[in-house]
C-alpha cells in the first residue's frame, strides 16, 4: 500500500511538473500570437484585445496613429535590413515615451498604434509630439560603415474614445487625423475632437 502511495505521489507530481510545463508553453505561444516578431509591440490582433480592455474600463483612452514618412523611398534608398531598423526604432521611441501606463502596436509595415488610457486630449497631443521630435531628432547607424542616418519623420493622428463608441470607429477617426497629417505636408501631428 506505501509503495502505491509513493508511486502515485510520484506520478501526481511528474504530473503537476506537466501542467505547469504547459501552461507556460502556452503563455508563450499566447505571447507571440499577439506581438510582432520584429519590434517586439504588439501587434494588430494585440492591439485590438488591449483597445476592447481599455474601452470597458473607467475613463476614455486615446489614440495615436503613426505612420514613418516617406518610408518606401528609405527602403529603396538604403535597403531593407536598414527599413527594419527604423521601424524598430520608430517602436523603441514610442514604447519608451509611451511607458508601462499604455500600450504600443506595429499596425503592419510601416504604421504604429499608442493606445493611451486615462490620459486626455492635451497629455495626448504633448506626448504624440514627444514621440514625433524624438524620431526627426534620432540617428540609426547604417550597415558596415556605421554611417549615422538622420531625418526620418513620421506623421501622427490622435483622437479620444467618446462614451460608447467602438474600437472600429475609434480607429476610423484616428486613422483620418493621420492622413490629414500626410496629406498635410508630413512630420506632424493631426487631432480629431469629434
Amino acid at each position: 500500500m506505501r509503495t502505491a502511495m509513493r508511486e502515485l505521489q510520484a506520478h501526481l507530481q511528474q504530473s503537476r511538473e506537466e501542467i505547469e510545463t504547459l501552461r507556460q508553453e502556452l503563455e508563450t505561444v499566447r505571447s507571440e500570437v499577439l506581438t510582432d516578431p520584429l519590434t517586439g509591440v504588439l501587434n494588430r490582433r494585440g492591439s485590438l484585445g488591449r483597445l476592447d480592455a481599455m474601452l470597458e474600463q473607467d475613463g476614455l483612452p486615446c489614440l495615436l496613429m503613426l505612420d514613418i514618412d516617406h518610408f518606401k523611398s528609405v527602403n529603396d534608398t538604403y535597403g531593407h535590413l536598414f527599413g527594419d531598423k527604423v521601424i524598430r526604432a520608430v517602436a523603441t521611441a514610442c514604447s519608451n515615451l509611451v511607458g508601462n501606463n499604455g500600450a504600443v502596436a506595429r499596425l503592419g509595415g510601416e504604421e504604429f498604434a499608442a493606445l493611451l488610457p486615462g490620459v486626455d486630449l492635451d497629455e495626448a497631443r504633448a506626448l504624440a509630439e514627444e514621440v514625433r521630435i524624438a524620431v526627426a531628432n534620432g540617428k540609426i547607424r547604417r550597415g558596415g560603415n556605421h554611417q549615422p542616418i538622420g531625418g526620418i519623420t513620421i506623421s501622427i493622428g490622435v483622437a479620444v474614445c467618446h462614451a460608447g463608441e467602438g474600437h472600429a470607429s475609434f480607429i476610423d477617426r484616428a486613422d483620418r487625423a493621420l492622413y490629414a497629417s500626410k496629406q498635410g505636408g508630413r512630420n506632424r501631428i493631426t487631432v480629431l475632437e469629434d
